[in-house]
């Protein structure tokens, strides 16, 4: 999968949420593109709230990427609950963009990966 990363910038209008930045030059592994992120002083993705899920979604539509995947920072390791690596919280119980089934630990998954299959829009 890809990587994505949040911004660590504060928009000019403090009323503006911070725009999420999607970097995604190749395709690595999870450890590889949490390392990657660090070494530029950047975050794979925590997700919040459905609006900084929307927001990620538009910077993938923005570049018109279909049938992809991009890493977020969750993962189900070492613990078995999944948390947000890059914040340390767990996902909220109230807010969740699983595709139908998931997470099913379908080949030992461990990392939360937005992906998209046969053009039906970004899911985790």
């Amino acid at each position: 999968a890809r990587y994505t990363t949040m911004s660590h910038t504060v928009p000019a209008d403090p009323a503006t949420p911070a725009t999420p930045l999607l970097h995604a030059t190749n395709k690595v592994n999870f450890y590889a593109a949490m390392l990657h992120c660090q070494h530029h002083g950047w975050r794979l993705a925590s997700i919040q709230s459905k609006e900084e899920n929307d927001l990620i979604k538009e910077e993938i539509r923005k570049k018109n990427i279909r049938n992809d995947q991009f890493w977020t920072s969750g993962t189900n390791l070492p613990l078995g609950q999944w948390v947000w690596m890059s914040s340390g919280e767990p996902l909220l119980p109230d807010y969740s963009d699983w595709e139908p089934g998931e997470p099913n630990n379908a080949g030992d998954e461990r990392c939360l990966e937005f992906y998209e299959k046969d053009n039906n829009g970004y899911l985790w």
